[in-house]
Order: C-alpha cells, then sequence, then structure tokens
C-alpha cells in the first residue's frame, strides 16, 4: 500500500483515529479504561492504525513535525500487533507514547487550518 495514498490522507487518518479514541474513552478514568475490554481493544485497534500510518509516513513529512516521536508510535504499534493482548494494558498506559500522539492530534490540527 506504500505509495498509493499521500502523507496527507494518512495524517487525516491519523486525527481520525485520534478522534475515535476521544469519544470511547470521554468521561473514563484509568481504572474505567483498564476493566473496560471493549473501550480498551476498540483504542488499541486506533493506536495500531495510527502506528500503521505514521509508518508509511515520509521522513519529508516527519521532518516538519520534530516534536512527534515517530519511531515510537511506530513501535508500540508493532507491539500491539505482535504481543499477547493482555500486554495492551500495560503498553497503552505509557506516557511517552500518548504524549506523542496527543502532539500529532496539535500538529494536523494546524495542516487542517493551512492551505
Amino acid at each position: 500500500m506504500k505509495g498509493k495514498i499521500g502523507d496527507k490522507q494518512r495524517l487525516l487518518h491519523i486525527l481520525e483515529s485520534i478522534s475515535e479514541i476521544e469519544k470511547y474513552t470521554s468521561g473514563a478514568n484509568l481504572e474505567s479504561f483498564l476493566e473496560n475490554s471493549m473501550m480498551l481493544f476498540a483504542s488499541v485497534k486506533q493506536i495500531e492504525i495510527i502506528g500503521e500510518a505514521a509508518n508509511y509516513i515520509t521522513e519529508e513529512t516527519k521532518s516538519k513535525f520534530t516534536d512527534i516521536q515517530w519511531r515510537q508510535i511506530v513501535g508500540l504499534r508493532h507491539i500491539l500487533v505482535h504481543e499477547i493482548p493482555t500486554s495492551c494494558r500495560t503498553l497503552t498506559t505509557n506516557d511517552h507514547t500518548g504524549d506523542s500522539i496527543w502532539q500529532m492530534k496539535k500538529a494536523g490540527f494546524s495542516l487542517r487550518t493551512k492551505k
């Protein structure tokens, strides 16, 4: 699929996935999030989508958003896809990767407003 869609579309996929996670987790605290397997695994699936899209973003585009930890986000996706699903509870609470995902939202918002 690499090359079929451009970076702008991939960034939009990332933003859509972030919005989905926000909808799933609205009003939830960490304890209720970890206890609700449907919320947890739906969020994990969106993180996988974010990681897959981030994996195919060109280096040129990544260099414009140096505050985003691209490698960590892609790495988390690989772990979530290939590790035992019960590890999701530990992995999804990683503050550094979470911070990077929310920074993607901020960066993506600025992309939408630019012409």
